[in-house]
């Protein structure tokens, strides 16, 4: 589908809200605000408000430690990254890279059948 960042496509085919930056296409948020505004009757103040409240919240659970199950879009969570030693890409000393927390999203099965 074209609006998944790496695709490529013609200018021409670009949506009215997408955007081509190299060989890639965006959809920036308030990109996604207007499309929500128009799709749900909303005002773009509304929408912005409802996509913010979603990202506040979905950030609020990960940061508690909480998963997030979108059934048929996907699964937010927080991922443990085990300490490793990496290396300083300047002067090839070996480093200690601590254990640390990562968000993470695996992609659900209807989500991963809409872009197939």
């Amino acid at each position: 589908m074209s609006g998944i960042a790496g695709n490529t496509a013609d200018e021409s085919f670009l949506a009215p809200h997408l955007f081509k930056k190299g060989g890639d296409i965006y959809m920036l948020k308030k990109d996604l605000v207007d499309k929500i505004a128009t799709d749900a009757g909303l005002t773009k103040k509304q929408a912005a408000a409802a996509v913010d409240s979603m990202l506040d919240t979905i950030t609020s659970a990960l940061r508690s430690g909480d998963t997030v199950l979108l059934t048929g879009f996907g699964k937010f969570e927080v991922r443990n990254r085990a300490a490793r030693v990496g290396i300083n890409p300047k002067t090839l000393e070996k480093i200690n890279l601590p254990a640390t927390k990562v968000p993470a999203f695996k992609a659900g099965k209807g989500l991963k059948l809409a872009v197939k």
